[in-house]
């Protein structure tokens, strides 16, 4: 009596494991990435314009996409409010008419960037200790 087992099968199935635990780990990390970034995106909005709460509103976490160069995460106006929130756009950039704008994306991008970058290291790093165990 013997017993056959196709190794082959086997190390496929791993390698899918495998995938799978890295992107779920990598998806989890982006979205806790992108809360603090929403959240000065906000604020910034709320200290540089005179605000009627709706562009601050209309801010969200957009969904993973995958790109050529890996995994990213949008931030920014939501697609369902841009109708009646795309005068953001204006006050970010500012106008041909000699209205300058604020760049409150930008400002709060790089606000947050060191921010999101730590936490996406804590959780790689945390998730790869529960796998470790």
């Amino acid at each position: 009596m013997s017993l056959d087992f196709n190794l082959a099968e086997l190390h496929t199935a791993l390698n899918e494991l495998d995938r799978f635990t890295r992107n779920k780990i990598g998806n989890e990390a982006l979205k806790e990435a992108a809360k603090p970034l929403e959240r000065n995106i906000k604020e910034t909005i709320r200290e540089l314009n005179e605000d009627t709460g709706k562009l601050r509103q209309s801010i969200r976490i957009g969904n993973i996409k995958t790109t050529s160069k890996g995994k990213k995460i949008l931030v920014g106006i939501a697609e369902d409010k841009y109708e009646q929130c795309k005068y953001g756009f204006f006050q970010h950039y500012g106008t041909s008419r000699g209205v300058v704008g604020t760049r409150w994306a930008e400002i709060a991008f790089y606000e947050s960037i060191d921010e999101c970058d730590l936490i996406i290291v804590k959780k790689i790093q945390s998730e790869l200790m529960k796998v470790g165990k």
